[in-house]
């Protein structure tokens, strides 16, 4: 009977949990190893801790509050929906709570505006909020979508974001002052030739008429 051959097997395998050697196309050796219980526990905490991590500062990211700026002033919003239509110029400014380095403003779900430093507003500003530019969307509905952003232009983590629901209208004509529509309250006629007489409009104020009158 012949010997068995003698086969050596050299290779690094510190972090193969499995090695096999083969023999004449089959299964000679099979040598399990049992992996680093400890460093792939801590390896595995280390990962949750850091998506919770990033959680906790994205969740820490958000929209405090919005307010709507017209001709008018400002206006803090205290729900989604603007229900009054906005009728000209305006704009949105917002507060944020955390770690944010940038504010996108999406309308209808186009990116419309990426604010890098506050203030945060929709079109601009000056500076500060009280000098925010007021800008002009066409007459229609629209959704505005405002997301904190942990870096600037729009990068990293996304926050918490906030919507907002508002509808652009025509604007309204301006009222027409109304005529007054005097009332005859004395006349002092001559028979004939001439007379005088006395108007009043709606608010009692007197006006001054002259009226003549000529035979017929």
């Amino acid at each position: 009977m012949p010997d068995s051959p003698t086969i050596t097997v050299s290779i690094d395998v510190a972090k193969l949990p499995e090695v096999q050697a083969y023999i004449d196309g089959r299964v000679g050796v099979v040598e399990r190893r049992a992996l680093d219980a400890e460093a792939s526990l801590k390896a595995a905490n280390d990962q949750l801790a850091a998506i919770a991590a990033a959680d906790a500062a994205r969740n820490a990211m958000k929209i405090k509050s919005v307010s709507l700026h017209t001709a008018a002033g400002v206006k803090p919003l205290t729900g989604p929906v603007v229900f009054d239509p906005v009728t000209g110029p305006f704009s949105l400014s917002v507060a944020t709570e955390g770690n944010v380095a940038s504010v996108t403003f999406d309308v209808n779900g186009k990116r419309h505006r990426t604010e890098n430093s506050a203030p945060w507003t929709m079109f601009s500003d000056e500076g500060t909020v009280e000098k925010s530019i007021l800008g002009t969307l066409p007459v229609g509905d629209y959704t505005i979508i405002i997301i904190p952003w942990a870096a600037k232009d729009a990068g990293g983590a996304a926050g918490t974001p906030a919507t907002i629901y508002l509808r652009v209208a025509e604007p309204k004509p301006a009222p027409q002052a109304e005529t007054p529509k005097p009332i005859i309250v004395k006349a002092i006629l001559e028979a004939v030739g001439s007379g005088s007489v006395e108007y009043v409009d709606k608010d009692g104020k007197s006006i001054d008429a002259y009226l003549k009158i000529t035979q017929a």
